[in-house]
């Protein structure tokens, strides 16, 4: 396996987490911690055809966050981005000690990264935040607003909210068509992830509001995806730029493109990281 396994206890929640093996086969004591985040409908799995490539540069580290994949699901029913925040930084704690590090946050897992990182504001050297939803910064009256409850709309109808048909949680984005097909294995737990995500973290995805006087101490840089362009998911990334004044940044492929494009993805992360913000423009 190119990753190492091991498990991190916080709040009584059995936390599954992965620390990548250089793909080059040396690793180096140099590396600077890389700390990856998945988003919703997904457990870490999706960073494993990246995360080789990316523990060439990095001390990457990644784990299921509470009731996804492998990670146990709390007792008293505990899904908050509080309770989430708290796993980060158990996992970071055990990972990495105190050394400061590099946060990449996807989807529905910025959230967790943003109230990680503003909380422990010397930890972080930078952050990612990767169309991650923050609907306060969407304006209410605007036809982004719009296709969003309609998203929720169809969530709470009970329709499946993962990457389908021609599109990408309802149409906010497509689907890359270079993306691999997912294994039998990969659907089963798939279907569990979906339902964590429905049931556990509407609140995560339509009610979150971040701290931002204390992000705006913050290195941040927002990222979207090239197929995105002119979709809802890309007005959404703007959208959070722009609130946060910081560079928006276009990876390659699609919503999903840690897992579809690894290679692509991981140039591009480990040139913003190593970069820190140095004459980084929105691009």
């Amino acid at each position: 396996m190119p990753f190492g396994e091991f498990i991190v206890e916080n709040d009584g929640v059995q936390l599954y987490c992965k620390r990548y093996l250089p793909s080059s086969g040396v690793a180096s004591a140099a590396r600077p911690p890389l700390f990856l985040i998945h988003g919703g409908c997904i457990d870490c799995d999706f960073y494993d055809n990246a995360g080789p490539i990316l523990a060439n540069l990095f001390d990457a580290v990644t784990f299921d966050r509470r009731g996804f994949g492998r990670s146990s699901h709390p007792e008293n029913g505990d899904y908050s981005v509080a309770a989430q925040a708290g796993d980060a930084l158990a996992v970071a704690n055990a990972s990495f000690g105190d050394a400061p590090m590099f946060v990449f946050a996807h989807s529905a897992g910025g959230p967790v990264g943003i109230m990680f990182s503003t909380q422990s504001p010397s930890r972080v050297r930078q952050l990612m935040l990767f169309e991650s939803p923050l609907l306060d910064c969407v304006d209410p009256s605007s036809e982004l607003m719009a296709d969003i409850v309609q998203m929720k709309k169809n969530i709470e109808q009970g329709q499946e909210a993962g990457s389908f048909g021609g599109g990408f949680l309802f149409g906010l984005g497509p689907k890359d068509p270079r993306a691999p097909k997912s294994t039998r294995e990969a659907k089963a737990r798939a279907s569990a992830n979906v339902r964590t995500s429905i049931v556990c973290e509407a609140d995560i995805f339509f009610g979150f509001k971040p701290d931002y006087a204390a992000l705006s101490k913050l290195s941040v840089v927002v990222g979207a995806a090239e197929l995105n362009r002119g979709a809802p998911l890309e007005g959404l990334a703007a959208a959070v730029a722009d609130r946060l004044a910081c560079p928006l940044v276009h990876y390659p492929g699609a919503h999903n493109c840690p897992s579809d494009l690894p290679v692509d993805f991981s140039c591009m992360t480990a040139g913003v990281f190593l970069m820190e913000g140095k004459g980084l423009l929105s691009v």
